[in-house]
């Protein structure tokens, strides 16, 4: 309820949006009436560890042996994906890690081998999920962009 704030950051507006890649305290200063109070808000970030982050698939109804291979792992945004050893139709699909999607790609592979570089580095730093989904495979690996 003050006429006047003064963020930390420079923002002078009511309320602020901050994106903190770690745990940051933000303060500001807040005027009204002549009087000036104070005030400071946490925000806490819990980081994501790589290594807790696990592939996981399901097994093929076929006897093939399925190879997703994607790289580099973490990236800057721009990956390759590598499929071998599947002679199948099958869709890659890439979601962020709020389920939306934000790449999709129908291959009519007749071939042993599928490659495709991709580039996301339009899009925020974070966990991203692949997905290579056909008529009896499932297989879901995450991909870490920094």
């Amino acid at each position: 309820g003050g006429t006047s704030y003064l963020w930390d950051t420079g923002a002078t507006t009511e309320s602020i949006t901050v994106s903190p890649s770690s745990t940051k305290t933000y303060s500001v200063t807040v005027r009204k009436n002549g009087c000036e109070d104070t005030d400071q808000v946490k925000v806490t970030v819990n980081p994501v560890e790589i290594s807790d982050l696990s592939d996981s698939y399901t097994m093929p109804a076929s006897n093939e042996i399925l190879s997703l291979d994607i790289y580099p792992n973490p990236s800057d945004g721009i990956i390759n994906i590598n499929v071998e050893n599947y002679e199948q139709d099958f869709n890659i699909l890439i979601n962020d890690s709020k389920g939306s999607l934000i790449y999709y790609e129908k291959s009519n592979n007749q071939q042993d081998r599928f490659s495709r570089n991709v580039d996301l580095s339009r899009f925020t730093d974070g966990i991203y999920f692949v997905r290579l989904l056909s008529s009896d495979q499932n297989l879901v690996k995450t991909l870490v962009i920094i």
